[in-house]
């Protein structure tokens, strides 16, 4: 099987420990939450929790146009374009 980037330590790593902790603590999300894999230029759908409004949830569908860091502080960004418009 093969990793997802975010399991793959950076070069030039500084602190091993952090990066140790850091990847059982992804490994354990993982456990109860599906992450799939994936990689700019793929479709998502994310799924949040409004925090203004108790028991409610926003979905976002776009492509994902950005895609930096590793571990648990890794982002991605999406767009979503409707009719050439967004």
């Amino acid at each position: 099987r093969f990793l997802s980037p975010e399991f793959i330590p950076p070069r030039g790593r500084k602190d091993p420990l952090k990066f140790y902790l850091e990847r059982q603590d992804m490994i354990e999300r993982r456990k109860v939450i599906n992450i799939p894999e994936f990689y700019v230029g793929s479709i998502l759908a994310v799924t949040m929790a409004d925090p203004h409004a108790n028991g409610k949830s926003n979905r976002f569908v776009g492509i994902c146009i950005d895609r930096s860091g590793s571990g648990l502080g890794a982002t991605f960004a999406l767009r979503n374009v409707i009719d050439g418009q967004g």
